[in-house]
């Protein structure tokens, strides 16, 4: 995300994304350490890679594009809500 993007918006972009990709219920809890510490599960793991991704290139301008079909693909793969 841009530097020059208030604080505030970056934190309201953050929540906004944690809610599309389901990962709310999980937004509290530690990533883990495979083989050591128990953590989130594959699949969220596999969206919070994804997440930020999405955060990272957000100033690219095809980002709300490549967010609704890259969740999407998420969503029919894994039946998250």
């Amino acid at each position: 995300m841009d530097q020059d993007v208030s604080r505030f918006k970056r934190l309201e972009r953050v929540n906004e994304v944690i809610q599309e990709l389901g990962l709310a219920k999980c937004q509290h809890d530690v990533i883990g350490d495979p083989g050591r510490l128990r953590g989130i599960s594959g699949g969220e793991m596999r969206r919070l890679s994804f997440a930020s991704e999405v955060l990272f290139e957000e100033s690219n301008s095809n980002a709300e594009q490549h967010i609704k079909v890259k969740s999407q693909l998420y969503y029919n793969d894994e039946k998250w809500v």
